[in-house]
C-alpha cells in the first residue's frame, strides 16, 4: 500500500509511514523507514526519512499537519496496484526510485494543496506545470532524468495569481 497518513484527531497528530502496518506495529521492524512531517513549532514544514531508532527518539514530536489533505487517484487499475505494491514498485523502478515515488506521493497527500511543496522548480521535488502539448500536468523531480507526472482532478481547475 501506497504511505498512509493516519490521524490520531485528539492530538492532531499525523502519523505517516511507508508500510501496510500502522506505525504503532511497525516499530518492531529494524529495517523499515518511516516518513514524518515536522519543524520546531510542531507544525508541517518537511518529509525526512529516518531509521527505526531515530523515530524512536523522535516519537512524540511526529508532525501536527492540518485534517484536509489531498486525495490521489490513479488513473488505472494496474497503476494503482503498482503504486500500492512496494515490491512489485521496486522490481519494476529499483530501491532508489521505488522509495523517492513513495516519498513525493506522501509529500502530494499531506500538502493541503500544490503550494505547500514550495514556490514552483524550487525545493528537492521542483514541482511545476508542463507547457506546450503537456499543459495542465504537474511534475515533480525522483532522480535526473525521472520524474512524477500526475494533474489535478478539480473542476475548475485552480490557478495561482499569476496565471
Amino acid at each position: 500500500m501506497y504511505p498512509e497518513i493516519q490521524y490520531d484527531q485528539e492530538n492532531e497528530l499525523a502519523y505517516i509511514a511507508l508500510s501496510d502496518s500502522k506505525i504503532e506495529k511497525s516499530i518492531e521492524s529494524e529495517d523499515e523507514l518511516f516518513v514524518y512531517d515536522v519543524d520546531k513549532d510542531g507544525e508541517l514544514f518537511g518529509i525526512e526519512i529516518l531509521s527505526v531508532e531515530r523515530l524512536r527518539e523522535n516519537f512524540k514530536s511526529i508532525a501536527r499537519v492540518s485534517k484536509k489533505k489531498m486525495n490521489i487517484t490513479f488513473k488505472t487499475k494496474k497503476l494503482q496496484k503498482l503504486f500500492n505494491q512496494k515490491t512489485d514498485m521496486i522490481r519494476k523502478y529499483g530501491e532508489r526510485r521505488a522509495k523517492l515515488i513513495q516519498l513525493r506521493l506522501v509529500q502530494l497527500q499531506a500538502a493541503q494543496s500544490l503550494a505547500d511543496l514550495g514556490p514552483p522548480y524550487s525545493g528537492p521535488a521542483r514541482c511545476h506545470e508542463l507547457r506546450g502539448n503537456r499543459a495542465g500536468i504537474f511534475s515533480v523531480d525522483l532522480e535526473h532524468p525521472y520524474r512524477l507526472l500526475f494533474c489535478p482532478k478539480h473542476e475548475p481547475v485552480p490557478t495561482r495569481e499569476e496565471g
